[in-house]
């Protein structure tokens, strides 16, 4: 029996038949297991990839309440039910209850900007599986009468506005001793522009943009003051800044530094980049993003 749950535990992210022995592997004492089962869904979200990211963090949320900071148009929250949370609540302005446009986020297609119908729409999701809450505003510190156990920032730091403004948001709504957990993309790496190419095999130097942008030039044109890169929704936050912010409000767990692979830019020159950026080090231009789980203070 227990080798049998190792097995399902480590594909069923990838696998809808290993998805359903999670969720009743991790769902085992809840009352309302059987309500929140849907199996229709929960291979949905295997399909589209939606399962990987819950399964990474699993061992943060199982029999946990979370809430999900700038969750998307996505199935995560699906994904969270399976791996065991106790509540699962997303907010985000860009979710339209009525809709039912996902984008398929597994590998090979996660940077894929396409949405395609799937018969399921937020309203009809919150409908069939009731731990689920979608929320279709932006998150404000009076936004929520209860605390969470959870609060996750995926993908979301880098675009706050003001970062130390969100993580004191962040450490209100949780419970004392209660976790946040974030990946944040490096500003400063060699895509983090947010723009194309993303990846080395998608240079086009017969694109204007691929010139001005390629081998950290958005760092240049940020200087210049470009329109190119001065995006509202980049803030351009530094490693240490992320980490002074951080340390503000929380105890620091689990800090991964992930470097930047060759498809990345991970093995692009970057002597002439540090020779006109002096402020900048080694560890700012190979670092593609950050993995973080802390603790409230």
């Amino acid at each position: 029996m227990a080798d049998r749950i190792r097995d399902f535990l480590k594909t069923f992210d990838r696998n809808a038949s290993d998805a359903f022995e999670t969720y009743e592997h991790c769902n085992r004492n809840a009352p309302d297991r059987e309500a929140n089962f849907c199996p229709e869904l929960i291979k949905l979200a295997v399909e589209l990839g939606y399962l990987r990211w819950p399964r990474k963090i699993m061992t943060h949320v199982e029999g946990c309440r979370v809430l999900d900071i700038g969750c998307g148009r996505t199935l995560h929250g699906i994904g969270f039910l399976v791996v065991g949370a106790r509540q699962y609540v997303g907010v985000d302005p860009k979710i339209r209850m009525d809709w039912d446009g996902l984008r398929n986020r597994s590998p090979g297609l996660a940077n894929s900007k396409t949405r395609e119908s799937h018969g399921w729409t937020p309203r009809q999701i919150m409908d069939r599986m009731p731990r689920i809450t979608y929320l279709d505003n932006i998150c404000r510190e009076d936004t929520f009468s209860q605390k969470f156990d959870v609060v996750l920032l995926h993908n979301v730091t880098e675009h706050a506005a003001d970062l130390q403004d969100l993580f004191q948001m962040t450490a209100g709504f949780l419970e004392p001793g209660g976790k946040a957990i974030f990946n944040h993309h490096n500003f400063f790496s060699w895509n983090g522009h947010h723009m194309r190419p993303r990846d080395v095999k998608s240079i086009d130097l017969a694109d204007t943009v691929h010139q001005k942008v390629i081998d950290w030039g958005h760092l240049d044109l940020m200087k210049a003051g470009d329109p190119i890169v001065v995006n509202p929704r980049i803030n351009r936050v530094s490693l240490q800044d992320l980490q002074r912010y951080t340390d503000a409000y929380f105890e620091v767990e689990d800090w991964k530094e992930q470097r930047s692979n060759e498809s990345q830019g991970g093995e692009r020159d970057i002597a002439e980049v540090l020779l006109r950026h002096l402020e900048i080090t080694e560890r700012d231009l190979r670092v593609q993003n950050v993995f973080a789980v802390l603790r409230k203070r």
